[in-house]
C-alpha cells in the first residue's frame, strides 16, 4: 500500500512511537481541571466552603436544631421545642458540608499522586539523559574494565 507521498507502508508493522508525540497526545486529551493550578483552587475553594458551613452552623442555632430535630425524629413528637426547618433541611445542609469536605480530601489525594508521579518521571527523564550521554558511558566502561581488572 502507498501513502500520500508515494512511499510503501508495511500494514504489518506499527509505528514507532516516541515519548515526545506520546506527551503531547496525552496533553492535548485532557480537560483544564488536569492542571495541578486548577485542582488546587477547586480544593481550597470546597475546604472554605466546609468551613464557612461549620463556623455558620456553630456560630448560629442550626447545629442545635439539626441535632434536635434527629433526636425528635427518633422520639416522643409531643417535645417542647421545634426545629426551625424541616428536616431535610438540615439533610441538606449538613450533606453539602460533607460533600465540600470529600472534594477537599479528594483533590488533596489527586495532588500527592501527581507529585509522586511527577518525582518518578523526572527521575526516569534523569536516568535516560545518564544513560544517553556518551561521556557517561564511557565513564561506566573504565569503570567496569577497572573491575574486571582488580578480579584478575
Amino acid at each position: 500500500m502507498k501513502n500520500e507521498s508515494g512511499s510503501t507502508i508495511d500494514s504489518e508493522k506499527e509505528p514507532e512511537v516516541t515519548d515526545e508525540a506520546a506527551e503531547k497526545v496525552t496533553a492535548a486529551s485532557f480537560t483544564p481541571l488536569v492542571k495541578q493550578k486548577h485542582w488546587r483552587i477547586a480544593g481550597a475553594v470546597s475546604l472554605l466552603i466546609a468551613g464557612v458551613l461549620a463556623i455558620m452552623a456553630a456560630s448560629t442555632n442550626l447545629l442545635r436544631d439539626s441535632i434536635i430535630s434527629v433526636a425528635l425524629l427518633f422520639s416522643d413528637k409531643t417535645a417542647e421545642t421545634s426545629p426551625a426547618f424541616p428536616i431535610y433541611i438540615y439533610i441538606a445542609y449538613w450533606g453539602f458540608f460533607v460533600l465540600s469536605l470529600l472534594v477537599a480530601f479528594y483533590m488533596v489525594m489527586l495532588d500527592l499522586r501527581y507529585i509522586r508521579l511527577d518525582y518518578v518521571l523526572e527521575k526516569r527523564r534523569l536516568m535516560k539523559d545518564s544513560w544517553e550521554d556518551e561521556e557517561f558511558r564511557k565513564l561506566m566502561q573504565m569503570v567496569q574494565d577497572k573491575s574486571r581488572d582488580s578480579e584478575e
